[in-house]
């Protein structure tokens, strides 16, 4: 009896650390971009259009998007000034890098000639599909 004891407290410990580990397999790595895009569309493109036309990129180039909402920002003017900027915010994690993409696509329905971008590495609860 002594000796299924220890055979049993192994076999237990075994299972914890499986258990403990099993997320961290999980995890993938992925490219983390949170942008900002202007409340102004560009010249002749509906504000409604221009977001459902981003939020579709989004679920293609990154599979989903989370849309943080309005946000206010500003940037140095000239003489010194603040140039105050209404916007919206968005965060997106892909398997690459989509900021060339992004780049390329938010100025044909927003007024902004190159958005402003945060990209990074991390990791991700559950693996990147696209």
């Amino acid at each position: 009896m002594k000796k299924k004891i220890p055979l049993i407290g192994l076999l237990s410990a075994l299972l914890c650390i499986g258990l403990l580990s099993g997320p961290a397999l999980a995890q993938s790595s992925v490219h983390i971009h949170f942008f900002v895009v202007p409340s102004q569309p560009a010249a002749g493109v509906n504000y409604w259009d221009a977001m459902e036309a981003l939020r579709a990129k989004l679920v293609e180039l990154a599979g989903g998007y989370t849309e943080l909402g309005p946000s206010n920002g500003g940037s140095e003017g000239s003489g010194g000034t603040i140039n105050k900027e209404y916007n919206f915010s968005f965060l997106a994690s892909a398997p690459r890098d989509i900021t060339s993409d992004l780049e390329e696509f938010i100025p044909k329905y927003f007024d902004i000639s190159l958005p402003f971008i945060l990209h990074w590495t991390g990791d991700c609860s559950f693996p990147a599909s696209r």
